[in-house]
Formats: structure tokens, sequence, C-alpha cells
């Protein structure tokens, strides 16, 4: 547990040294007219950028905007408590129906995850669309699979799988995994109290929920189409599909070199304890492996559809530091589902999962030197934000490299004028104190 304190402090005081107070790429997008310009509304919230809704996201800065006038710096420094907040939950959700030993594995596991092999969703404020997708969707799983269902634990299962959904379009294909694995908890439960009388409320719960994910789902999908200048849909027949799923699930063991060898490694080391746990136990599933095989089948589904989707860029896309947080889950649920199979004997497991360990070790092992990729990139948004001071006084073009590809949109940059953000109010600050 220090051990994990400590790097999350020694990670965030990083980025609170190196956070700089400008857009990066997409964020320049909320400078359109039915985003910050045209203030709070339901279609501004869920339209739609690239293949996602990003309506917590889009709430957030609009918030950010009425509290601060949009401070990027802010933004990347509640990014990375917003990560502390999504790894503790997870954490919880783990090791609330697990012996004592699952805490220590998940921790072991966990200070990887805390490694700058994930810089740019923590130094890029746009992307608190991962934690917020990752964060609902432990919160949903934590309320819709208990042990006995309440009324107020489906509330809040319910509202944060739509959460999800409303965060990274990741969260349809995992809010689909969720609605199915409570659907499959449900009917057991049903089956087991049918000559009680007792399971009406089940029912009535579990329409409940089927009524209100599923309504959001087709609401999501209403009116989506897939973006143009992404390449063509690459499906599970075709090689290049597996090619890219092992890869970037092998992303989220710390593995950044194309290997299709090593992600069907990884992929078996998913697999092969949810298999032994579920011949082990059949009908009897602990909730806390309810919970462990739901997230791990969540996220395999949502790296699915990113490779379902991005496949077409080529293998080496998959390894882009951004898409770790997608696969990463998995490893802590690994050294988890790992730990409770071989549980009934010590010495193997302390094997299993110690070698599983040391692995990651070895590969993660060139990602802890890149702490000063921060440092390097905060002198890119500089010369950024140098740039954009030369347009606002009339010196430039607005061709921006740094921090959008390509030359910036002029109703882009005087949507933020108008807006009068942060960054803007700065640049005018400083030219009237000249």
């Amino acid at each position: 547990m220090l051990i994990c304190i400590t790097l999350y402090i020694f990670h965030f005081q990083l980025i609170w040294k190196y956070a700089v107070d400008v857009p990066f790429e997409d964020e320049w997008a909320n400078f359109e007219a039915q985003q910050l310009p045209s203030g709070l509304s339901l279609s501004g919230l869920i339209v739609q950028h690239n293949e996602h809704r990003l309506a917590t996201t889009r709430l957030l800065i609009w918030l950010q905007y009425h509290l601060n006038g949009w401070n990027l710096a802010v933004h990347q420094i509640f990014n990375f408590f917003l990560y502390g907040i999504t790894l503790l939950a997870l954490f919880r959700l783990l090791t609330s129906n697990g012996p004592p030993q699952v805490g220590f594995a998940i921790l072991c596991f966990m200070a990887y995850l805390l490694s700058p092999i994930n810089h740019v969703n923590h130094f890029w404020g746009y992307q608190s669309q991962l934690h917020f997708w990752l964060l609902f969707l432990v919160l949903a799983c934590y309320f819709l699979i208990r042990e006995a269902d309440r009324w107020l634990d489906i509330v809040l299962g319910t509202a944060a799988a739509i959460l999800s959904m409303y965060s990274m379009a990741g969260g349809v294909i995992s809010g689909v995994v969720l609605l199915v694995m409570f659907g499959v908890l449900t009917i057991g439960r049903v089956r087991s109290l049918e000559n009680t009388g007792r399971a009406g409320g089940y029912y009535l719960r579990a329409a409940f929920v089927l009524v209100l994910l599923g309504g959001a789902i087709f609401f999501w999908l209403n009116n989506y189409s897939k973006p143009s200048y992404h390449p063509a849909v690459v499906l599970p027949y075709e090689f290049k599909f597996w090619s890219y799923f092992v890869n970037i699930l092998a992303l989220g063991f710390g593995v950044d070199q194309v290997s299709n060898i090593l992600g069907v490694f990884f992929l078996s080391v998913v697999l092969l304890p949810i298999v032994g746990l579920i011949l082990t136990y059949r009908r009897n599933l602990p909730i806390g492996l309810w919970r462990s095989i739901t997230v791990t089948l969540a996220v395999l589904g949502v790296l699915a559809s990113v490779s379902i989707g991005r496949a077409g860029f080529g293998v080496e896309h998959a390894k882009e530091s951004r898409y770790f947080e997608v696969a990463m889950p998995l490893l802590p649920l690994a050294g988890f589902n790992w730990t409770l199979l071989l549980q009934a004997r010590k010495a193997l497991m302390i094997t299993v999962v110690g070698s599983l360990w040391i692995i990651c070790f070895v590969a993660f092992w060139n990602n802890w030197r890149e702490f000063r990729i921060y440092k390097r990139e905060a002198v890119r948004r500089e010369s950024g934000l140098k740039c954009l001071t030369a347009y606002y006084n009339g010196k430039g073009d607005g061709n921006c490299p740094t921090i959008y590809p390509g030359p910036l949109p002029t109703r882009l940059l005087e949507g933020a004028k108008t807006m009068n953000v942060s960054f803007y109010h700065r640049i005018v600050s400083q030219r009237g104190g000249q």
C-alpha cells in the first residue's frame, strides 16, 4: 500500500509541476458552436465526437469553465485525482468479497498502473472520458452484482452504467456485458426462489434495469454514424482483428512492442483462471467472482470493439499510450482470479502469481524511466501557447503543430476568444501588462 501511495504522490506532483493551460488536439472541439459557446444543453452533451458521446467530460468542462474559465492545467491535475479515485474503486470492488491475501496480490499489480506508460491520458484533460468510463463501470458492477438486490443499489448501479456509456463509446459494450451478467445472476436467483413466492421482486428489479439500460443503449445508438475519416471496420474473422486485439490486450500488461505471441500468452493469462474458477464453483460462484468475471468480460468486450474500429490503422496503433487504460484492469483482475483459483494450494499460488508479477516487472521496466516525458511534453505545450499568443497578437497564422494537427480552424480560435477561456484571458492580461 505504501509503495502505491508513494508512486501516486510522486506522479501527482509531476503533473502538478508540468501541467500547461492550453487546449490540446481534441480539446479544441469544445469551441465548436454547439459546445461551450451554446451553454449547457442535452444535445451539446451527447453530440457525437469520433465514436464517442462524451457527456460526463463535457459536463466537467462546463463546470470548470464557470469556476476558472476552463483552466487546462487544473483539468489535468483533476484528471489524475480522478484516476486515483478510479483505482481505489477497482481495489474496493475486488477486495470487498475476497480473502485477505487477495488485497496484497492486487496492490502488487496495481503498482504497475501508476507507471508513466499511461502518460497521454494523465497529461491530456480530455482523457477524463476513460477515467469516467472505468469508474462508472466499476461502480455499476459493485451495485448491480451483489449478494442481495436492494432498490437503492439497483438505482445507483443502473445510473452508473448509463454514465459509463455516456463517458466513452466502449461504455455501451461494457454496459451490454453488465446487463447480460446481471440477467444471468438474476435468473439463477429466481430459479432458486420460484417455489417460495418471493421471486416477484427480482422480476420487477430486473425489468427496471433492462428497460432503463436498454433504453439508454437505444438512445445512444440513435443517429450514430461511423466517422468517415476512420478506416473500414475489421471483423473478428480477419487476422488483423486478432493481431490488434491481442496486442492492445498485452499493452495492459506493459508490453509496448508488437508481438502476437506475447499477446496470445497474456490472453491465456486472463482467460484460463476464469475457466478454472467456473469449473470449480459451477453454479455456486461467490459474488466476488461474479464481479471479477463481469469486469473482465466487459473489458475484453471493449477491447474487441476498439479492435473492430481501429485495427485498420495498423497493429502499431494498438501500442499507443492512451489505450493502456482500456486494457489495464485486466492486470489486477488476472492477479485476483489466479489467487482465488489457487488459494487452496498456497505454494502453487505463490509460484504462479509471483511469476506473473516478475513477467510484468520485466515488461514495465523500460517505462519507469519515462517520468521525464511530462517535462518534454510541457515544453511542447508551452511552444503551442507561444504560437497562440502570436496569433492573438496578430503576428501568427494559428498553425501550432505541437497542440493541433494542422492549422487551427479560425472558428475554434475565435470561439476560444469569444468565451474568454483561461488561456486566452492570460494572453490578454500579459498583453495589457506589457
